[in-house]
């Protein structure tokens, strides 16, 4: 049989300091109907990502949000 492999990484590699990024979720709803109101039909999902966007920026308290392709 083969060898056992660790894919885990081990602490001794991160940088002092460095954190680990965790994933935060936080179930809201949002209105799009009001934040994208004047919105022309062709921009309409594009500034709804942006707005999603910006009150997950608001709401978590960080600068990278990442928005998943499932939400269609």
């Amino acid at each position: 049989m083969g060898k056992k492999v660790n894919h885990q990484k081990s602490n001794k590699s991160k940088k002092d300091g460095a954190k680990e990024l965790d994933v935060k979720s936080v179930p809201v709803t949002i209105n799009l109907h009001r934040r994208c109101h004047k919105a022309s039909f062709k921009r309409k999902a594009p500034t709804a990502v942006k707005q999603v966007k910006d009150l997950a920026r608001k709401l978590l308290f960080t600068k990278d949000v990442r928005i998943d392709t499932g939400l269609n």
